[in-house]
């Protein structure tokens, strides 16, 4: 079965902690979100992505859960680790490592996500160059929004408060053929 992306609609943004997308219509199958972005920072030494979502306003509470594995390595060695998340406050989409001018780029699949009686997965697949430092990141994960509520509203933050600049973020919404 062919699916058709619809742009629902794209961001550009800079010198703020987060984005939100809001009044997100429920006549899609999924969601895809994809995010291309930096941050200004000092400490710590990677941007600390998260997504929060929610039905008219983001979900803070500690709804979110999931596992994930990473590889971190300069292409020719690397380390992998595999980490859970039981009772988070967001979906962790961290990705970019150790130097200002990393770029992270996150994608992430709403599947089902206007459905009203079960909980939403997540699908994420994260990314990271880097600009002095030879070591890229990769991280893949299955996480959940623990809320039967459909998904209306989407905010990407930067969990440590500092800034992202030069970012873009669009958001597709796919129909089944």
């Amino acid at each position: 079965m062919a699916t058709t992306y619809e742009v629902i609609e794209s961001k550009t943004f800079s010198a703020v902690t987060s984005v939100t997308f809001t009044s997100i219509p429920q006549t899609y199958t999924d969601l895809v979100l994809i995010v291309s972005a930096s941050a200004y920072y000092a400490s710590p030494t990677y941007l600390t992505g998260g997504v929060q979502v929610g039905n008219g306003s983001v979900d803070t509470g500690s709804n979110y859960g999931g596992t994930f594995v990473y590889w971190d390595g300069n292409g020719t060695t690397g380390s992998t680790y595999t980490g859970s998340t039981t009772s988070a406050k967001y979906i962790d989409i961290t990705a970019t490592p150790t130097d200002t001018g990393a770029r992270g780029m996150w994608i992430l699949d709403f599947n089902n996500y206007s459905n009203t009686t079960t909980f939403k997965p997540i699908l994420q697949r994260n990314i990271a160059t880097q600009t002095t430092n030879t070591t890229d990141f990769a991280r893949f994960g299955q996480q959940t929004w623990k809320s039967t509520s459909a998904i209306n509203t989407i905010k990407i933050l930067n969990i440590d408060g500092t800034n992202f600049y030069s970012s873009t973020a669009t958001l597709y919404g796919i129909k089944a053929a």
